[in-house]
């Protein structure tokens, strides 16, 4: 059964059926509106997420140059350790024929 319905914006008489279809026309506008929103939401949430991505790299790179430096001092502080082995190896063995040569 179809009652007539005075829309006041466009001053004719329509049917509630169309009224109905007005309304949900309206609704529809609101939910692409929110889905709009939505889609900024998103878009600042990715926006963050590459600044984070970008800063958790640059850790990563600082990281990777002390470890790089770590093993460099460690390479270094090895060479030291064996010149000066070297060094003492060489003065016992001097120190060693001295004294052989006392000996004999």
């Amino acid at each position: 059964m179809a009652r007539l319905y005075d829309d006041r914006t466009r001053s004719t008489w329509i049917s509630y059926e169309e009224s109905k279809t007005q309304v949900m026309a309206q609704n529809l506008k609101i939910n692409i509106l929110a889905q709009d929103k939505t889609k900024q939401a998103f878009n600042g949430i990715r926006g963050r997420l590459d600044k984070l991505k970008s800063a958790v790299f640059s850790v990563k790179g600082a990281l990777v140059g002390i470890g790089a430096g770590v093993v460099v001092k460690s390479f270094i502080d090895t060479g030291r350790s064996i010149e000066d082995l070297s060094v003492r190896l060489n003065n016992y063995l001097v120190v060693h024929k001295r004294v052989q040569k006392h000996l004999m």
